[in-house]
């Protein structure tokens, strides 16, 4: 995401107007992310103690992890539980950069318009 030149803090303030939007969008699905992935690790901690039924440490944990492979949905489907947590940490960890970069560029912005108002108003009187 590159900054373009701006000519005068209109378009400066444009800019700041249509990266928040953009922020706006991306921190909800962050957020909406977020939820998911603390519901997976809970998931994934509760039934790594509840299925781990067996002889030894070995059968414990082999029950545990084929049942959250083989996870029951509610519509009577299974699902992987471990690879939608890897998927979902993926997309979390893009996301989670992605804010990042756009609030450095929303900062550096606020702080270009500032420059340019300063500079508007010396030259105003110069």
């Amino acid at each position: 995401m590159d900054i373009p030149p701006l000519d005068n803090p209109r378009d400066a303030t444009q800019l700041i107007s249509t990266i928040d939007h953009f922020y706006s969008i991306v921190k909800l699905d962050f957020s909406i992310l977020e939820a998911e992935k603390e519901r997976l690790e809970s998931i994934v901690r509760q039934y790594e103690r509840v299925k781990a039924i067996g002889k030894n440490d070995d059968d414990r944990k082999r029950n545990a992890s084929t049942f959250l492979e083989n996870f029951p949905e509610a519509d009577g489907t299974t699902v992987d539980i471990y690879d939608r947590y890897r998927k979902v940490s993926r997309r979390y960890g893009f996301l989670k950069h992605a804010l990042d970069l756009i609030e450095s560029k929303q900062s550096k912005l606020i702080t270009i318009s500032g420059y340019m108002k300063i500079d508007a108003s010396f030259t105003k009187y110069a």
